[in-house]
Formats: structure tokens, sequence, C-alpha cells
């Protein structure tokens, strides 16, 4: 929990009952920073296979719903995965949306906070990643703590789901 100016944040495990309320924070996500990947727009359908998997398999990772006052005010999709290279369990920040009126307010650094309290005896690092055009969100990062890694990731399409995928602009 966060107590911000008036209100605190609750960052609640997502259910199927959240669907309708997180959705329109995924899209406004995906309206202001865009896949690079040309065909790769997020839709209604995407989310919600990506809702029935994490809650299918909560082995691969989990959604993380901000709540102020049962007000929804942002998200985070958590994909997990052992990295042979640090030793142990990654958690990838996926996605990581706040709305824009409680941007500044300190309900994301709160939400690593409580991400670093929860996962630190269970996981060796945190990852994420930016697009190259969002430096508000790369500076907020850097603030945290979280530096480039110098690897550069490639990928590949693989099968009928990565046809999307455009393996030149990942």
């Amino acid at each position: 929990m966060f107590d911000s100016p008036g209100q605190a944040t609750v960052f609640r495990p997502y259910t199927a009952e959240h669907y309708s309320s997180v959705l329109p924070h995924v899209l406004a996500l995906h309206a202001e920073d865009p896949s690079s990947t040309p065909g790769n727009a997020m839709s209604p359908e995407r989310f919600r296979r990506t809702s029935d998997e994490l809650l299918a398999r909560p082995e691969k990772g989990c959604i993380v719903v901000f709540d102020q006052g049962g007000l929804v005010v942002g998200y985070a999709i958590l994909i997990l995965f052992w990295s042979n290279e640090y030793g142990g369990d990654i958690v990838n920040v996926d996605e990581l949306f706040v709305t824009p009126e409680c941007r500044g307010r300190g309900v994301g650094e709160a939400f690593f906070g409580w991400l670093r309290e929860r996962w630190r005896d269970r996981a060796v690092a945190i990852a994420l990643e930016t697009s190259p055009q969002n430096q508000r969100a790369a500076g907020f990062y850097q603030r945290l703590g979280f530096s480039p890694y110098p690897n550069v990731q490639r990928w590949a399409p693989l099968g009928k789901a990565g046809s999307n995928l455009n393996a030149g602009n990942p």
C-alpha cells in the first residue's frame, strides 16, 4: 500500500473481474507509446488472451492492478523467466501504466518498492524495457536505479502466433 495525497494505492492481484476496468488502461498505454512493430497494435482480444493465459498459468507471470479507493489508476504485467546467466528468476515488467492524473504522485515509485519487497526472495533481478521515444519513462527508471542492459535483444517470429512480429524491427 502507498499513501498519496488523499488516497492510498493498493497493489492487487488481477482477477477476471478486473478485465473491463483494466482494458481502457491497456489501450491507453498502447495509444501513448505504440509498438514499433508494424501490425502489432494492441486490441481487446489480445489483452483477453494475455489475461486468460496469466490467470490459467500463474507460474508464467501476473497482472497487478493499482487501486485507489476502488478506482483502477494503473496496472503492470509481470512475466517471470529463469536466467542461466543470472542464476535465478527474472521479473520482467512487460507493461506498466499509471493514469496521467496520478503520474508524478509516487504511484510508480511505490509500485517498484512493493515489487522489490514482494520478489526479493524469489527473483534475482527486475528487467524492463522502454521504447526509444519514451524519455520520461527512461529517466524515471534511471532514478530508480535501472541501467541500460549492455546486450541488444533480437526477435524473430515463430509460427502463427508470431506472424505479427517483424524480425528486423522488434
